[in-house]
């Protein structure tokens, strides 16, 4: 064998090895900050993405992803068989227990209706703050007869969250591509059954419909008796890459929701966004948009995270729901429909304490970011939770010990901003606490590489400090909802901080006129999306 046959045969090998090592995930199971048990449990490509189901049993999610992005999931706990046993002793749960008899499969998740993806918990909001909606149900808003329009599927647990709290709300959702119905359909047995029930009135409580929700709403605002309208049309559409569709965040495509809309009729919006640096285009430029179609009513409600201290940070990055319409809807404006917002909560008949999930988390360095991964406790679970408990309220005596000095200096701005934050830290679903102690760390380092060895071999990072997460889920709902309220309905000298006057202005704002997002676009079929040009 001669010289060029052996380097030829060892740039094979070379070569061969790399790419074993390296070679890519296509499910992206071992991507940091993903719980190590995570499996696959169903996987389809259509002519838009590629679509999976994918579980974690130490997360407690079932997630709908589009390649390697998160397009919602939901507990995998409490399960729908769950639910339906709790509606035997709960009556607001009874809509739960479908009419007819339903088949789940063994291999099938079966989750139930609790959401562990954020802004999806705020879909209430729409249907709360429509007065006109409330009044039709006698002032009863879990029996509100809403219609629905909802585009863009994801995973369903929007629709689920919407369904769980309006028995009588009739849904029809629009999304591009048939296949994630089908894989919707498939794996989500609730979701599945709610298009076979009907409301008290007889409209059915779910339709899905593969179509271009701009074509769709075109047409169908010529079907429709003109008489009969949305009340809330949710707009939750995304592509793979994580954009919404140019031509569905347009001037043009707001004027026909607006045509489609009851009076008091609410566009609710999930748009991933900022205050400040490029992402502020997006958020902007939807809101200006919607002023410029009719809907001159906008508020912003910034979806906050349980476990943070502190209000919103204009330079994150976040989702954000936006709501829209030609009725009032700043709390100065529409009390009504803030106090019933203030005075609802989510999942109410579920107990905490329930529905769970605790893991140790790996880090790098000092930072508590996506270089992190999760590993179930095991049987260090109870102890780590005990310990985290009370950190949290050696954290919350310390807040408590401040306030008292706030007050005895007569620092009044500074006990208000406390008061926001201790009421949440007390009750929060998130514990999140750094182990310091290196007997304990080392003890469960030797745990975690007995049970999780593969997990320890492919995670990169050296500089490892532990941290101790747990969760409740159910907790961790509610202090979503309520942070983000409480954010959403703030205010500085007596201006909503958050409602299009203050964050756009009007079409002709500028940087004197103070607003957030003074050169906030209107987007249009010529000038479309910012999102696009971002990337």
């Amino acid at each position: 064998m001669n010289s060029t046959t052996i380097k030829a045969v060892l740039f094979f090998f070379v070569a061969l090895t790399i790419g074993l090592t390296l070679q890519q995930d296509p499910f992206q199971l071992k991507a940091i900050a993903h719980p190590e048990d995570q499996k696959v449990l169903d996987f389809r490509d259509s002519p838009y993405s590629h679509i999976s189901w994918v579980a974690s049993d130490s997360g407690n999610y079932a997630q709908l992803r589009f390649f390697d992005k998160v397009e919602g999931g939901v507990c995998l706990r409490p399960t729908w068989a769950e639910l339906q046993e709790l509606a035997l002793s709960k009556p607001d749960l009874a809509h739960l227990i479908p009419k007819t008899a339903v088949s789940v499969p063994e291999n099938i998740a079966n989750p139930g209706t609790l959401s562990n993806t954020r802004y999806v918990c705020l879909y209430p909001s729409s249907i709360l703050l429509n007065n006109s909606l409330i009044q039709r149900a006698n002032g009863d808003a879990r029996q509100a007869p809403a219609n629905v329009l909802v585009v863009g599927l994801g995973s369903g647990v929007g629709i689920s969250v919407l369904a769980h709290h309006f028995p009588e709300a009739s849904i029809t959702v629009v999304d591009i591509d048939q296949t994630v119905i089908d894989m919707v359909v498939d794996h989500y047995p609730f979701i599945a059954s709610l298009q076979n029930e009907q409301t008290s009135d007889g409209r059915p409580r779910l339709i899905l419909d593969a179509a271009d929700a701009r074509q769709y709403i075109t047409y169908e605002d010529m079907r429709r008796d003109p008489l009969t309208r949305y009340d809330v049309v949710v707009l939750d559409a995304y592509t793979s890459g994580s954009t919404i569709p140019s031509h569905l965040m347009t001037k043009e495509f707001f004027v026909s929701i607006a045509a489609i809309l009851n009076p008091d009729g609410i566009l609710m919006s999930n748009i991933i966004g900022s205050y400040t640096g490029k992402k502020r285009y997006v958020l902007g430029g939807a809101m200006r948009s919607m002023q410029a179609a009719g809907l001159d009513q906008v508020i912003n409600i910034p979806i906050m995270t349980p476990g943070y201290i502190g209000s919103i940070d204009v330079n994150d990055t976040r989702n954000n729901i936006v709501l829209a319409s030609k009725a009032p809807l700043t709390p100065d404006r529409n009390s009504h429909g803030w106090k019933r917002m203030e005075a609802f909560t989510p999942w109410n008949e579920l107990p905490t304490g329930a529905y769970e999930t605790a893991n140790v988390v790996l880090i790098q360095g000092q930072q508590f970011d996506s270089s992190a991964l999760a590993i179930p406790t095991g049987p260090l679970r109870e102890t780590l939770i005990e310990n985290a408990i009370d950190a949290r309220n050696a954290e919350l005596s310390s807040l408590l010990d401040k306030r008292t000095r706030l007050l005895d200096t007569g620092d009044k701005q500074g006990v208000k901003q406390l008061d926001r934050v201790i009421p949440i830290m007390k009750n929060n679903g998130v514990l999140s606490q750094r182990i310091t102690d290196e007997k304990t760390s080392k003890e469960i380092l030797e745990t975690l590489k007995k049970e999780h060895e593969d997990a320890l071999n492919w995670f990169p990072v050296k500089d490892r400090t532990l941290y101790f997460r747990y969760t409740d889920w159910v907790e961790f709902t509610r202090q979503t909802y309520k942070l983000s309220l409480i954010e959403g309905r703030s205010q500085a000298r007596g201006v909503w901080q958050h409602s299009a006057d203050t964050i756009v202005g009007s079409a002709t704002a500028t940087k004197r006129d103070r607003t957030t997002i003074f050169d906030a676009p209107i987007f249009t079929d010529a000038q479309p999306n910012a999102d696009i040009l971002n990337r």
